[in-house]
This record gives C-alpha cells, structure tokens and sequence, in this order.
C-alpha cells in the first residue's frame, strides 16, 4: 500500500466511523443499490465484494443482469453450511456484502468503510453494532478492482479470494501475497485461444482489448504465446470504456481493412464486447469475422435483444471461460425466494433483491411513488422460473474455500470443540483470525462443485480448466425467452489439449484467417515483412526445402515425400526381371544352346574328313572360350561383391582370349601347311601334331593368366555406386569404366594378328577355308567392338544399358565365331555328307577352278609335294587330312 492509498483510506475512515456501521443497514431501502449493504449476522464473518451492479458511461451504477445470483449463490452456501453439523459444528457464519459497480473509486470506498472496521475497532468497541471477526473477504469481479482490494487488503493481512479476476499480474505474489482465486490466470486462458488458433492453422489475427489491466495484462499474454507459436498479430487496439457508436464503426472498419485476418479476439468485459457485436452489422463484411471470446463477456450475452442482426454477428462465437459448475439445486433455490424474504426488516438478507424484483416483474415495490400506473408488487413476488437466465460463475468453490480452511482452523484453534470458543471470540474487532486463516487457505483441497478436485496452486490460482462455448441463434427459442441458451458447452480446455463435444459452425470452420497459404511439399516459404507472410518459391525435384531456401540433394540421395529432408536411394542392381538383364539373359542363352549343338554336332562327328581337316583339338579349344564368353550374361546379373567382380574380370579376359587365340593359331597351323617356301623339315613338322601344337595354344592363350592377376592385384576389383534419378546403382566398376579394355587389349591385339594372317590365306583348298571364314568373322568382330566403345563411352547416366551393351558386344562376338565357323560345316555334316570326305576337302570349288585355269600357289605346292615323294600329313601325325 503506497502513501497515497494509505492517506485515502484515513481520510475515508474519519468520513465514515465504524462506530455506527450498521445501524443504518435495515432502514437503507431509500439508499441508491451501489451504497447498500448486506449484512447477516454470525459467529465469523465472511466479506464479498459483489458486482451487483456496473458503471454506465455517464458513471451511475446499472443493476448487473447476474449479481442478484452472485448474493444468492453465496447466501444459499451460507445457509447450508450452517444447517451442516459435519463442519463447523458450532460456529454460525455470517456474511457482509457490498456493490462494487465495477468501479474502483468505489469498491475502494466500500472496503475502508464496510470491511476494514471489523479488524480495526479492536475487541472493547463498546459502541460498535458487529463484534464478529473477520475471516476475509470473496471477490471482485474485474481484476482492476480486485487489484486495489488487495492492495488495502494486504496491508491488514486480510485474505481474499476472488471467483472472477483472472489478470495475470495477480499472480505476482510479490506484490499480492494475501490475494486468492478460485479461477485460472490469463496465462492460461492465452493458452487455450492461442491453442484453438493454431488447431485451425490460422497465424493472423486481430485483438481488441480493455485499457486496464485486464485487457492489457491479457493483450501481452496473448501477444507472448502468439510469438511462440509463430502466430502475428495484424491489428490490436486498446479499448477505452465509454467507446460511443461512431468509435466503434471505426473500430470495425479497421479490423475489415486486414483481409487476412478475419478472426478477432475480443479481450474485454462485456459491455465493450456487446458494443462492438451490436454495430458488427452495420459495417459491410463485418459478418464474416469471426469473433473469439474471453472469460470477461463470454457466456454472458446478450442482455438484450433488440436486433436481429445482433444474434447474427454473435452466431458462430467461440469463447472461453474458467470450468464452471453451479451447485445443482441452485435454481430451485433463488426462484424459491420471495421478496418477503428480503424486504422491510429482512432487507439485509440481500438489499438489492427488491428492486431486482420489481425490474424484472414489472411492478411496484410497495410504499414506492408509483407514478408509472404499475400493479403494486405482491409479497410473494420470486424470480420467474421459466425466464431465469442461470449465469454460471465460480463464486461457489470461493465461498467453500473459506469454508473448508475456517474449518481446520476451528478444529485446531477450539481444540476440536463444537463451540464458538474464546480464542476465537477474542479476535473480534482484530486482523488476527483472518491473518491465521490465510495460512489454512493456501493448503485447503477438497471436492468442489461439479465433482472435481479443488486447490490453489503455488500462485493462490484455481485449477487452468477452461469450457469452450459456442453461440448458436437457432438455439435462442424466442425474444421473450433465455437469450443464453444460445450458449453451447462446444469443448474443453485442459492439460494442454482441446477436446470438444460438438462441432463448430460452418462460418468457424470455413473461415481462413493466414496471411499466406502454407506452401506445398517441395516449396521454399521465403518470408516477406512479416514472419506470418510469405511467398512460395518451388524447388526442383533433386532439392528439399531447408528452412527458407531449397538446398539439392547429396549424391546418392533424394527429397522425402515431405520434402523437407534427404533420404537414401534404395540400391539395385540388374534385376533379372529388367528389361536390360532378359535381353543379356537372352543373347546368352541362345549362344549357349546353339553352341552346346553344335559342340554335340563336333563330337558325333569328330573324325570325319571335314572335322580332321579344321583341326579337332583347337575346334573343341574355340569352342571353350565361345562357352566362357557366353557366360557373362550371367556375370553381369550377379549381385556385385569383391568375390563376383573378380569372377567378372576372368570371364571377360580369359573367354575372349581362349577363343581368338584358338583362331589365330588355326590360321597361322594353315600358313604353316601351305604357305611355306620350302617342304618343312622334320623336326618342325611335329610341332604342327595335335598335342604339341594344342599345347603351344594353350601356353599363348595363358599369357593372360599373369595378366589378369597382375590387374586384380595392382586394382582390387571395387563394387561401383552410381546415382540414378531414382535409385543407387550397383555393379562392378570393371564393367561400367574404362578399365574393361584392360582386359581386352590382349585379345584385341590377337584379333588384329589373325585378321592380317586369314587376309592373306584366303585361297587355300575347300577343306581348309577356314582362312576365309576366320577373316569375316574378325571383319565382324571388328565392327562389333568399333560400334561398341562409342556407345559404352558416351553413356554415362544409363549404366544398366551400359552393362546390357558390354555383355552384348561379347555375346554378338561369340556367337559371331560360332555361326561363322562351325555352323556351316554343322550344315555339311548333316545335311550334305558327301562332302564330308577327304577328296572334297582338297579338291578346290568348281567355281573357284572356273574362275582360275592357272594353279595357284596353293595348287603348285600340294603337286610339288606329290612329285617330289612328300605327303601332306595326315591327322594321326599333325591332324590335317
């Protein structure tokens, strides 16, 4: 308490002594209702500040539409407690109540001269009308007066437990050590909005908010989880309370002029809210905001319909209010009270029923200057039940707050006695028991209304338990009728979480309230002025969006279907089920099987003229390296490890190799024969015998050998990852880089020997035409491999087509040697056997001695072998026929 309040409240106090302070109380029928006390005497008392009635622009007090219920509610827990021998069993309560008409002026009057005699008066005050002690004091409504309360309240150590105010800055204990609610702080309240808002992935917003503590305390609170949530605020403005017409079409029209922003949060008491919904409709669009309630006004319109348009702009409301529950015959009870009960002598019961009464029915109090011609109220006259608007407010677990801690503390105070006893008698007029009872209050817990578990938690706040509440018209029955029936329990606000019992309307749920839309997956949201506004920027398809940019992907992976990280390919290989792989498989397959025939076709037929004369061993010698070619499309399909890349390297240097050797040295066993100058000595002519001559085949094919380990061991075969558009290749890497001609160059160079060696014997006997057969079939080859390297060089993003092209141009190879050499004379063996003998193998073609009347070379040589007494040698010594 500053030096001024404290000079104010001596000021007041030597205005209104509390010698004589209720000594006016039953004769203050005649008293404006705002300067009216109610007052029912007991052992203790209990103090309330009660917003009977609200401060009007011109600054007169109106009556309140629920303060009638908030006296009632607190009378009937009085009475009840009283009748209950199960706690306080002995001890009568008793309450004092005054109106704070929402003002701060004047509820900080009332409290010096209604509440703040009872502790100073001490405990010999022979002239004071109340000698009960004061156990503290329920209420305000609004925090900006709950604020001043407590700070007077403090100074006297008085606690106070408010059923309403719901500032954060209550919560401060620092400054509020004594103040109490039974409500939660509007950190939470900002919680739960700021919870519904981003549920409806809206991030802009307007707020409109009281200019005292309330609205501002919550406007900041609203402002710091909205920054937490990435949620802007488009427009805010602060309230002031006497706001005329013109103001608030200008208000309107500026929340209208934010398109985006169609949901507006309204943080004020009701009287600011029902302003602005009633003028809604007379500003173009403004129907189409949607408007978020607080504790302060939702629930509580509207008081009033006199426009249609009213409910309109209301329908589709969403609100937020503390969890409230009202004691379940409380209904029956205030509709049970007559104005019998509260007139005349009993006018201290509750001072402003009877002019509640008359309001509301119509009629004329009786001894009133009834100038207006209304029937004179009956006695009897009680609230109309069937027009009763039930206003809940969590007044209930305030009252029973007090209720519970007096009653521990009568317990250990009188020693467990049911008696009002001395230690307690002897605080009247004294601080000291509402000083202790604050002790108690700060651990009380018990079942509150509603079934739910009550206590205050390390700020004196109540349980951060919020229902949600939607407006509906179609709910309203009539004009005459409960306009707060268009009130719907939509959800509830607890743990965090929303949950909800009904959906909202349409107009809630279709409306868009973002500066921009959120962006699509694969989009960058590149931010603008505000951190809500942004525009879109496309990524391309090997980018994922990182934050605010798009950022490629590293080599071997790709965007996740969100788009907002990278993942890796999935690996594969040359599945055989690829188009690739059946072709290879293909080729390969029909190589094989064409050469197992024939290999059958030799060996049947093995020593016959025509086979004698091609020389049977290094026949079965080519047909071996055509079988090891062949077999790389099976190679090329292998899952890729260290073990199959190795086996890959052997086939595709050892199966080449054994089949052009094998052809070179067919040709260069017919150069021998009959290209020599001179008849061949002896000596030299068993070297031409099979097993020599397959041996020196052998021993040239096996220079490869050293070759291929010298290369395996210098570059250890590697398993190659190549990233595709969709996936991560694998193979060997012999396979798919330059390093297969490694492998190639040897019988690349026996190719070029053997073509040079078939050109020059192409004219030899039909027998041994093999020259001629062998040289187009390196022709071939030659186009083969030329066509090849281009194709396997230049590709470098289809590495399956490159392996399809490797195994292909080996395949076409083989099978090129296979049909070229050994199909033909398969065709002789069986479909013309009257060639196959040994005069046909040396007789030269019929064309071929039409063409040419000369003997050749060729020719010259086989009749100077004759005539001079030599023989050509025959299989048995050299395997030529």
């Amino acid at each position: 308490m500053d030096s001024i309040e404290l000079l104010l409240a001596i000021y007041l106090l030597g205005i209104y002594p509390w010698q004589a302070l209720v000594c006016t109380y039953a004769s203050a029928q005649d008293l404006p209702p705002k300067d009216r006390i109610q007052y029912r005497p007991g052992d203790i008392l209990i103090g309330a500040a009660m917003q009977v009635s609200y401060e009007k622009t011109n600054g007169e007090c109106e009556e309140e539409q629920h303060g009638i219920q908030l006296v009632e509610a607190m009378n009937m827990i009085i009475d009840q407690t009283n009748a209950d021998r199960s706690i306080l069993d002995g001890i009568k309560l008793g309450t004092i109540m005054f109106d704070t008409c929402g003002s701060e002026p004047h509820a900080l009057q009332r409290i010096i001269t209604n509440i703040l005699p009872l502790v100073l008066s001490g405990n010999n005050c022979e002239e004071c009308v109340i000698h009960s002690p004061l156990a503290g004091v329920v209420g305000a409504t609004y925090s900006s007066v709950s604020m001043q309360l407590a700070t007077i309240l403090q100074v006297f150590s008085i606690p106070q437990v408010s059923y309403w105010s719901t500032s954060v800055e209550l919560s401060d204990k620092a400054r509020f050590p004594y103040f109490f609610r039974s409500v939660p702080s509007d950190v939470h309240q900002a919680a739960a909005i700021i919870k519904f808002i981003r549920d409806r992935n809206w991030n802009y917003i307007s707020v409109v908010y009281d200019d005292d503590s309330y609205g501002t305390d919550g406007f900041e609170e609203l402002v710091h989880e909205a920054d937490q949530n990435d949620i802007c605020i488009a427009y805010s403005k602060a309230l002031d309370k006497r706001m005329n017409e013109s103001n608030v079409d200008g208000l309107i029209r500026d929340l209208m002029s934010k398109e985006e922003a169609r949901a507006v949060v309204i943080f004020t008491v009701k009287h600011n809210a029902e302003n602005i919904l009633k003028r809604a409709h007379h500003v173009s669009g403004a129907l189409s905001l949607v408007w978020i309630g607080v504790d302060g006004w939702t629930g509580q319109l509207p008081t009033v319909d006199n426009d249609a348009d009213y409910l309109d702009a209301l329908d589709g409301v969403v609100g937020f209010i503390p969890k409230l529950d009202t004691p379940g015959n409380f209904i029956e009870y205030i509709t049970s009270v007559e104005l019998q009960d509260n007139f005349r002598q009993n006018l201290s019961r509750n001072p402003w029923f009877p002019r509640h009464i008359s309001t509301k029915n119509n009629c004329s109090l009786p001894g009133d200057n009834n100038t207006a011609g209304l029937r004179v109220c009956d006695l009897h006259e009680r609230i109309n039940s069937s027009t009763f608007q039930l206003i809940e407010t969590p007044i209930a677990n305030s009252v029973y707050a007090f209720v519970r801690a007096l009653d521990q503390y009568h317990k250990v105070k009188c020693n467990g006695k049911a008696v009002f006893c001395e230690e307690l008698r002897n605080m009247a007029g004294e601080a000291t028991l509402a000083a202790e009872v604050y002790h108690y209050l700060k651990n009380v817990s018990f079942t509150g209304v509603g079934g739910r578990h009550f206590h205050f938690d390390k700020n004196h706040d109540g349980p951060p338990t919020y229902d949600v509440l939607t407006f509906s018209k179609d709910r309203v029955r009539n004009k005459s009728g409960n306009l707060l029936d268009g009130w719907i329990k939509a959800g509830i606000y607890a743990d965090n979480e929303l949950s909800w019992y009904t959906s909202l309307s349409n107009r809630t749920v279709s409306t868009k309230s973002t500066c921009s839309e959120p962006c699509k997956p694969g989009e960058a949201q590149v931010q603008s002025s505000s951190k809500c506004c942004w525009f879109c920027q496309k990524c391309s398809s090997r980018a994922f969006v990182n934050g605010t940019r798009c950022e490629n992907c590293p080599v071997g992976t790709r965007p996740n279907e969100a788009r907002n990280s990278c993942v890796l390919l999935p690996e594969r290989t040359m599945e055989y089920n690829s188009a690739h792989a059946i072709f290879v498989l293909s080729l390969g397959a029909f190589g094989l099987v064409c050469t197992s025939i024939v290999t059958v076709i030799y060996v049947v037929y093995r020593d016959t003229a025509i086979v004698r004369a091609s020389g049977k061993e290094l026949c079965f010698f080519v047909l071996t390296g055509i079988y090891i070619t062949l077999f790389n499309c099976f190679t090329v399909t292998l899952n890729p490890t260290a073990i199959s890349c190795s086996f890959t390297r052997v086939i595709l240097a050892i199966g080449p190799t054994c089949m052009y050797v094998g052809l070179l040295m067919k040709t260069i066993r017919v150069v021998f024969i009959f290209q020599s100058k001179r008849i061949m000595k002896t000596k030299a002519k068993k070297y031409l015998e099979p097993t020599q001559f397959t041996l020196i085949t052998s021993a040239v094919a096996a220079i490869q050998i050293p070759a291929v380990a010298i290369w395996l061991v210098l570059d250890s075969p590697n398993v190659l990852e190549v990233a595709l558009a969709d996936s991560v290749f694998r193979t060997c890497e012999t396979l798919a880089s330059i390093k297969i001609l490694y492998g190639l160059i040897y019988p690349f160079l026996i190719i070029i020997i053997c073509t040079v060696l078939a050109t020059i014997n192409r004219n030899v006997p039909t027998g041994f035409k093999e020259t001629l057969f062998i040289g187009f079939a390196m022709y071939t080859t030659l186009v083969i491999w030329v066509s090849f390297i281009p194709i396997f060089t230049t590709n470098t993003s289809d590495i399956p087509l490159k392996l399809a092209t490797v195994s292909a141009a080996l395949s076409f190879s083989a099978i090129t040697i296979l049909f070229c050499l050994f199909v033909p004379r398969c065709y002789v063996m069986i479909a013309k056997p009257a060639l196959n003998t040994a005069e046909s193998v040396m007789s030269r073609s019929r064309a071929e001695s039409t063409a040419n009347l000369e003997p050749d070379r060729t020719t010259r040589s086989v009749r100077r072998a004759k005539t001079e007494g030599s023989q050509i040698p025959t299989e048995d010594r050299t395997g030529v026929t």
